[in-house]
């Protein structure tokens, strides 16, 4: 009896440090893989820090910002201007697909109608077309 007792402890120390063993090995390859990430990622921070040129500034983003809109307001003062020379209305603006004109047409209708019913040349009124549906 006292050695199926020994035994029986023996078989539960066993498998208690089968355990241990088991949690200790995960925490460390977790540990190894934590480092692996941190080398990675303090690696590419030391090449950003390097390599300014390459790496994103404000300013650049704002200048592809200011860029981006003076490209939409150019696509929509050419579009209106070719729609409005050929005598369509509000109807064809609204079907325009070039950078979402249409889309934008259709949120400020009102304010594109009072452009269109005022009394300018056809330039003037495609310049204020592209302003209002930029919002400036």
């Amino acid at each position: 009896m006292p050695l199926a007792i020994i035994e029986l402890a023996v078989i539960i120390l066993k498998i208690l440090y089968s355990i241990v063993k088991a949690i200790i090995s995960w925490k460390e390859e977790e540990r190894r893989r934590f480092e692996e990430r941190i080398r990675t990622l303090s690696g590419i921070l030391k090449e950003a820090i390097v390599n300014k040129e390459e790496s994103l500034n404000e300013e650049d983003y704002l200048s592809n910002l200011a860029w981006e809109n003076q490209q939409r307001y150019l696509a929509y003062k050419k579009a209106a201007e070719r729609i409005i020379s050929s005598g369509g209305g509000i109807n064809e603006l609204t079907q325009e697909e070039i950078m979402g004109m249409g889309q934008r047409v259709i949120e400020k209708r009102d304010e594109v109608v009072a452009v269109l019913i005022k009394d300018l040349y056809i330039i003037d009124r495609a310049k204020l077309i592209g302003k209002t549906l930029l919002g400036v």
